[in-house]
């Protein structure tokens, strides 16, 4: 019920199903459901924008991965601390978290995962002002994201991409992007 609510984006509803799970699961905090849920709060958190909890959920969630011999969730937890780190304006740590989570997603050969760290270093090296390492990460994430046909990550490249070149003063690129930008977002309003 918890991740039903989540992917709802209904994160407050969804952390105290979460809680109730943790309450359950106390006496296994290394099992891979545990540790899952301790991410899973802290993405919501996130998004809630209670960054201080959600990095006190993903680093926790990061020391229980690093004492189990199962490693499937590192790159989700590196993501979450990139991301965290990446509002909490830590650019260094979270520059080395999304470079973590890009290998890891890598090497697990996760095509929408490797949309998602794209896009969330593009995200970062726009904050920075690094607009030469921003946009060709972005096209990527973009590109790759058309190719599996991962819609709600195409609008947020597109977004991005939008405001990077609107930065660079390249108002045509700008409103190239905006308006794929525009019509990705509608036709999955359409479809809905």
């Amino acid at each position: 019920i918890g991740i039903d609510y989540h992917n709802m984006g209904q994160y407050e509803k969804a952390i105290d199903y979460y809680n109730q799970v943790l309450k359950r699961l106390s006496k296994e905090p290394f099992s891979s459901t545990f540790i899952l849920i301790k991410l899973n709060i802290g993405f919501a958190e996130y998004k809630l924008g209670r960054i201080a909890d959600a990095l006190k959920n993903h680093l926790e969630a990061l020391d229980l991965i690093s004492k189990t011999d199962n490693k499937s969730m590192i790159a989700y937890a590196y993501l979450n601390l990139g991301m965290t780190y990446t509002d909490l304006k830590e650019f260094d740590k979270a520059r080395h978290y999304l470079r973590l989570s890009l290998e890891e997603y890598g090497k697990q050969d996760q095509k929408h995962a490797r949309v998602q760290v794209l896009n969330a270093q593009g995200r970062l090296y726009m904050l920075t002002g690094d607009l030469a390492q921003a946009i060709p990460c972005t096209l990527e994430a973009a590109e790759l994201a058309k190719k599996i046909n991962a819609k709600k990550d195409l609008i947020i490249s597109y977004d991005l991409l939008s405001n990077l070149y609107n930065q660079k003063r390249n108002i045509n690129e700008s409103y190239k992007y905006f308006k794929l930008f525009s019509e990705t977002k509608d036709s999955i309003n359409n479809i809905q």
